[in-house]
């Protein structure tokens, strides 16, 4: 268990996440806004995919953007993401830019978690890690596969990397083609649960994969991500009828 201002991610119900995905910084406030104000109850933490900012490699602008975001939310968790075009997102970096632009982040000192993708590099991601957790920021170890299901062990596996790494949350998200892909998703989950010591994200995406998105109270998984104005991955729902699901289970 972790705990990011009033949040405890790790026990009870799958904490809401809502992402920002906004190609301007203006449209990223009007966002957060809607967020906070409009949808704030059905919210736990709030995700800035900053891979949607256009001017997202300006570290300036970048770290100002973060400081605005943040004091928009009323004390709302902040999630700092870029996420690579390899792994689902927006823009396409190489592993040195997405080091810089990742501790630009930490040094904003705005945030309260960042993602971290694994399969930058085991030295990238090192780097992240130790500069994050001087700053008392929670690293997200993440693996993101938009094709594919690996098989279970695999799974599992790849969730305790990231765990010997040395992230406070491992996230793996998948794409399933089948019923057999979404199980062996939530397979992993049971055998995760009992053998990892921090907090794990498991999802399995698209329609097909949606019940991943609430089982986690019954499986492990610590954080469900919904949509606030638009959806930043296959099968996201949004947040309010998430709480709704989570509620009645």
């Amino acid at each position: 268990m972790i705990k990011v201002g009033n949040i405890k991610i790790g026990v009870g119900k799958p904490k809401i996440c809502v992402p920002i995905t906004a190609v301007t910084l203006k449209q990223a406030l009007e966002q957060t806004k809607y967020i906070a104000n409009d949808l704030g109850a059905d919210v736990d933490l709030v995700e800035f995919r900053i891979d949607y900012l256009k001017d997202a490699k300006n570290p300036e602008f970048l770290m100002d953007a973060l400081k605005q975001v943040k004091e928009a939310l009323n004390n709302m968790p902040l999630l700092c993401t870029f996420r690579t075009l390899k792994e689902g997102g927006e823009m396409m970096v190489s592993d040195d830019e997405y080091e810089e632009i990742l501790l630009h982040c930490i040094q904003s000192e705005a945030i309260d978690l960042i993602d971290a993708e694994i399969f930058r590099g085991a030295d990238v991601f090192q780097r992240i890690v130790s500069e994050a957790h001087k700053k008392n920021i929670f690293v997200i170890g993440s693996s993101h596969d938009f094709s594919n299901t690996p098989a279970k062990d695999e799974m599992v596996s790849r969730l305790m990397m990231i765990e010997r790494e040395g992230a406070d949350i491992a996230k793996l998200a998948v794409m399933p083609k089948d019923r057999e892909d979404v199980l062996a998703l939530l397979n992993a989950c049971s055998i995760a649960q009992t053998c990892m010591d921090i907090p794990f994200i498991a999802i399995s995406m698209g329609k097909l994969g949606m019940i991943s998105r609430f089982s986690g109270e019954l499986l492990g998984s610590c954080i469900t991500f919904g949509a606030g104005t638009k959806a930043s991955a296959p099968g996201q729902i949004a947040a309010g009828k998430l709480r709704e699901i989570l509620e009645l289970l």
